[in-house]
């Protein structure tokens, strides 16, 4: 996650140690950043935050600094997994909603219940016309844009979801 603070935090704090259990906040990338604030300069710190929830023990502050890499390594995986995961989930729900939109009854087929070779034709015709304006329109567009989220730059952190089409 993102944060700014005009202070400037350390490699990782270890907090809210309850029922055995804390959390550790990372923070990586740190940037400083002066401002202008009614009329005194004033540094900002720009950094990213990365949480874990672990249990609790004596020799974790010494662990993490001798580990540090692997601790912010491990920490930046727990929390990219998490957040493609809840992507995904708001992709798949997405999807499903727009299942409905590619069903056959709506193509629009008008068949004869009288079948003849030339009506028969005819409604292959209507068929395949049909068939190939919903793989080529607008939703089939939307619901490829949804599949290929995980394919965006950024992803999961920057995601642009594509714009549901009017029908």
């Amino acid at each position: 996650m993102k944060a700014e603070s005009t202070i400037r935090p350390n490699k990782f704090e270890i907090r809210e140690v309850k029922d055995n259990l804390c959390e550790i906040v990372f923070f990586d990338d740190i940037q400083e950043e002066k401002r202008m604030h009614d009329e005194e300069e004033e540094t900002i710190y720009k950094y990213r935050e990365y949480t874990l929830k672990i249990a609790f023990r004596e020799d974790l502050k010494k662990d993490i600094d001798k580990n540090i890499k692997e601790w912010l390594n491990y920490a930046k995986k727990q929390d990219y997994d998490q957040k493609a995961s809840e992507i995904r989930k708001i992709r798949d729900e997405l999807l499903k909603e727009s299942d409905k939109e590619m069903t056959i009854d709506r193509l629009g087929l008008n068949l004869s219940s009288d079948i003849t070779a030339s009506n028969l034709l005819s409604a292959t015709k209507d068929f395949f016309t049909s068939l190939i304006s919903i793989i080529n329109g607008e939703m089939a567009k939307y619901r490829q844009a949804l599949r290929d989220l995980p394919e965006q730059d950024g992803f999961p952190y920057d995601v642009t979801f594509p714009e549901k089409p009017n029908k």
